[in-house]
């Protein structure tokens, strides 16, 4: 599994519980969490592992842990496009979305609509990468102050 995570899937059950086996096929592959044991994708601490080596298993946390903040911010700035998997709490949330937006302007996209058409939010996201404008609701993309922010945050 070190080579390909992917290969959890045909592992005895015993090594599915096995938590380094697991982190060992998550470093390589996060989608491996999936094939962990139930009670791996429950563990706080082993998801904040996992996560923390491969963002995108987040998508194969308990629902619990895709609602924990602490969890899904581990997973944001391991990989920025983990905001999908985060409950819908989370994609609204300011200090989750621009984690995620910092590592990955494109993040932006997976954010609820309450957060790219928040005024404030979207000044400091434009400040800290330009292209993130593209994400701003329609009334933002006609705000001088907000695509100047753009326009200044871009280097000459």
């Amino acid at each position: 599994v070190k080579s390909d995570g992917a290969a959890l899937v045909h592992a005895a059950h015993e090594l599915r519980a096995d938590n380094l086996v697991v982190l060992a096929a998550v470093s390589t592959d996060g989608s491996s969490l999936a094939y962990g044991s139930e009670d791996l994708r429950k563990d706080k601490e082993f998801v904040l592992l996992a996560v923390a080596l491969n963002g995108l298993a987040l998508q194969y946390a308990t629902a619990e842990l895709r609602a924990d903040k602490q969890v899904v911010l581990r997973a944001v700035r391991a990989n920025a496009h983990a905001l999908e998997h985060a409950d819908s709490r989370l994609k609204r949330d300011r200090e989750v979305v621009l984690a995620a937006v910092l590592q990955d302007g494109n993040a932006l996209a997976f954010a609820l609509e309450s957060v790219r058409n928040d005024d404030i939010f979207m000044i400091s996201a434009v400040a800290k990468q330009a292209s993130v404008l593209q994400y701003a609701g329609e009334r933002l993309r006609s705000n001088a102050e907000v695509v100047l922010g753009a326009i200044k945050s871009e280097p000459s």
